[in-house]
């Protein structure tokens, strides 16, 4: 569950911040920074992003391995399984599975780490170039 202290950022206070007044007045000389720092930041959501979408193509075709390989086991130790042992087998066939989901979730946990990771980094060098072209406006 999202909790708005927990992330500091506030886009109320940001569009006020930005709609309060001509911003460019503010940064005249810094216009070529500003752009350069938003290219920045979309430059670390794209790669992010590309992160993501790697990760999860991954671990879409480690589902597809691990479904085909469970089938087949389960459909081995049926075909060779004892009458009186089927309850192990199908006991053992799940012990597997919930093994191999457990698995699954670690490398989706890996995957959505490392795009927090890129935007945060690209977040707070993001907060300091803007702080830097807001100390430089107002020494002026």
């Amino acid at each position: 569950m999202f909790d708005p202290k927990d992330f500091p950022f506030d886009a109320k206070k940001m569009a006020e911040f930005f709609s309060a007044g001509d911003f460019a007045k503010d940064f005249p000389d810094n216009a070529e920074s500003l752009i350069a720092t938003q290219k920045k930041n979309m430059e670390a959501l794209e790669k992010a992003n590309k992160a993501a979408a790697a990760s999860f193509q991954t671990l879409f075709t480690k589902q597809i391995a691990l479904f085909e390989k469970t089938m087949a086991d389960a459909k081995t130790r049926i075909d060779n399984a004892k009458p009186d042992t089927s309850g192990d087998t199908a006991k053992a066939a799940f012990e597997q599975a919930l093994q191999q989901m457990g698995d699954m979730a670690k490398t989706a946990q890996a995957a959505n780490t490392e795009a927090l990771e890129i935007v945060g980094k690209r977040a707070q060098e993001s907060i300091k170039e803007m702080q830097e072209l807001a100390n430089k406006a107002t020494k002026k």
